[in-house]
């Protein structure tokens, strides 16, 4: 589905809208949220990220999709410059984000995540030495994005 989630994301998340219609599961119902929550991103549409983000039952959040969670609302407050409620998730859910930092497939979310903080902060050369010890972020193609980002606001 990333293919779709990034060349058509408006198709990603009405496929992801039909699957949570009518869905009981609060695993199920949290994890097509989150995803659809991905999809108003990967449009930039963030607002609407965050409302759809903010509909996901806590109870239906395991220890792996409560890692993909708190990231993607994270960096969506990030980009409606909502930072100081940004930084403060990263304080309450630390121990969601620590999990990220040490999975695979989160960690580079998760350094994002540190350099905007820094940056939010004004601590822009502690984010360029962080950036500078994380050269993989640069060269991620799920990254470039998130970096643009980062780059625009250094």
């Amino acid at each position: 589905m990333n293919p779709l989630l990034e060349q058509e994301p408006d198709k990603y998340i009405d496929v992801m809208e039909k699957a949570l219609q009518g869905q009981r599961s609060r695993a199920m119902q949290a994890m097509l949220l989150t995803q659809i929550g991905k999809g108003y991103m990967a449009k930039g549409d963030y607002e609407t990220a965050k409302n759809r983000l903010l509909t996901v039952p806590p109870k239906g959040l395991n220890p792996v999709m409560a890692q993909e969670y708190y990231i993607m609302l994270g960096l969506t407050l990030f980009h409606l410059d909502k930072d100081e409620a940004a930084r403060k998730l990263l304080v309450l859910k630390a121990t969601d984000f620590d999990r990220a930092r040490q999975n695979p497939e989160f960690a580079h979310y998760y350094h994002i995540l540190q350099v905007l903080a820094m940056v939010s902060e004004a601590n822009r050369t502690g984010a360029r030495k962080y950036l500078a010890e994380h050269p993989e972020l640069e060269e991620r193609e799920d990254c470039k994005k998130e970096m643009k980002f980062i780059h625009q606001k250094l």
